[in-house]
């Protein structure tokens, strides 16, 4: 399946590389340049694309992949529900900061707000996720670019770099349930 998933990304990748070369070729005119013959220049400009992509690295192509991490990341819940994946790759950013010391819990409290996370939105350079109204608000009123505001972390959050993590609101959804029925009296008592 797995297998599968990589195939569906390099022809994900294949399409946009046909869309962009295709792109190009009234870009360049509008630019003033010669098209001798547009066939050649489109399979030229496809051909650089598609190297470019065949060089990467399997953990360029897939492993830093939204989509991928997404996918592996359901596929982490049918046995893990409760416990947050570990990355699929060791960053190496030589950040001293960062020190990684094991499994963590998944927070489902907003930083911002303080209450449940609601259209949990999260960054794709630090992990952490905010609620979408407070996230977006904040980058606003910070004219597009803010520290993330969970402590200790010294990223840069801005709209392009977050994603609606669907994933960890229905992680959200069943923490609140469960949460409710806990809250809930659960003892009988005889009544005579």
């Amino acid at each position: 399946m797995d297998m599968h998933m990589r195939k569906l990304l390099d022809l994900e990748t294949t399409l946009n590389s046909t869309k962009t070369a295709i792109e190009k070729i009234p870009n360049d005119i509008m630019r003033g340049e010669r098209v001798n013959d547009v066939l050649t220049m489109y399979d030229a400009e496809l051909s650089k694309l598609d190297n470019e992509y065949n060089n990467r690295s399997e953990k360029d192509k897939y492993l830093t992949n939204d989509r991928y991490i997404l996918y592996r990341e359901h596929i982490w819940n049918v046995k893990h529900a409760d416990i947050d994946m570990p990355p699929l790759t060791e960053e190496n950013n030589n950040d001293d900061e960062e020190i990684v010391m094991g499994p963590t819990k998944l927070s489902f409290k907003c930083p911002i707000t303080t209450s449940w996370l609601e259209q949990p939105m999260t960054s794709r350079v630090c992990k952490h996720s905010f609620t979408k109204s407070a996230i977006t608000q904040l980058i606003r009123i910070n004219h597009g670019a803010v520290t993330c505001p969970v402590s200790g972390c010294n990223k840069y959050i801005r709209m392009d770099i977050l994603y609606d993590d669907e994933l960890l609101a229905d992680k959200v959804k069943r923490a609140k349930e469960k949460a409710e029925e806990e809250s809930f009296p659960t003892e009988f008592y005889d009544i005579e």
